[in-house]
């Protein structure tokens, strides 16, 4: 019976991380394809905002876009003050949450002619468009580690730095024991909280922004950093235990 708990306690959690992970979630009416993107942004009659972190923007953008994350919509100085400004968010195409969530924000906060580009920057560099690479990674690699060498790490009493960087709210529902959580999008700003000669374990939700986060950190000095496959997700479908809210 307790066993019986378990697997549904964990397959509960599994079906919340694809919900919150962008494989569900609620599309913006009003979307934008590459020639109205590309039309508007050359004619300078719209706010073109890439919602993702600042370390992922810096690594690749679309030319003419600002960086506004999408946790920061609300309290941001960057939102124009004329409401009726064409503002077009994207991300890192339709699977990409994070631009249409924004969206909703903005059209919230008062904003009328709010567009989404879902394709993002995948449909851009499909369609020809040029990327900014603002920051260079060549030649910046990261490590994994399996899910199972993690565990035999802890159970080993090894001292580690585990480094979360999902959001406040997805943190709070569920990370692992002892993790520390500095979201993504404040990395940029809080790297100095990283301990330089640490080992490092990088985590976040399935493992999709953490290879970066890793070679940002390693082109920051770190040395001793790796990232766990699958990430919180992986963990717990491998049945291992994690602090859940």
């Amino acid at each position: 019976m307790k066993r019986n708990l378990f697997v549904l306690s964990i397959l509960f959690l599994l079906m919340f991380f694809f919900v919150q992970s962008g494989y569900s979630f609620d599309q913006y009416p009003n979307l934008a394809e590459y020639a109205q993107v590309k039309s508007m942004l050359e004619s300078g009659t719209v706010l073109l905002i890439n919602s993702l972190s600042q370390i992922e923007y810096d690594a690749e953008t679309i030319p003419g876009s600002i960086c506004l994350p999408m946790e920061e919509v609300e309290s941001s100085s960057l939102m124009p003050e004329d409401k009726g400004k064409a503002l077009i968010f994207f991300c890192k195409g339709p699977k990409c949450h994070k631009s249409h969530v924004s969206a909703f924000m903005a059209e919230k906060m008062g904003y009328k002619n709010v567009f989404v580009y879902s394709g993002g920057i995948p449909d851009w560099a499909m369609n020809g468009g040029t990327l900014e690479h603002k920051v260079s990674y060549k030649g910046v690699t990261t490590d994994s580690i399996s899910t199972d060498g993690l565990k035999a790490d802890l159970d080993s009493g090894k001292e580690i730095f585990i480094l979360d960087i999902q959001d406040e709210k997805t943190f709070a529902k569920h990370h692992l024991e002892k993790a520390v959580n500095i979201p993504f999008y404040q990395l940029h700003e809080r790297t100095g909280e990283v301990p330089q000669d640490a080992d490092i374990i990088l985590i976040d939700k399935a493992a999709k922004q953490t290879p970066l986060a890793g070679k940002y950190l390693k082109k920051n000095g770190y040395q001793k950093v790796k990232f766990l496959d699958g990430g919180v997700l992986g963990w717990l479908k491998a049945g291992l235990s994690a602090v859940t809210k």
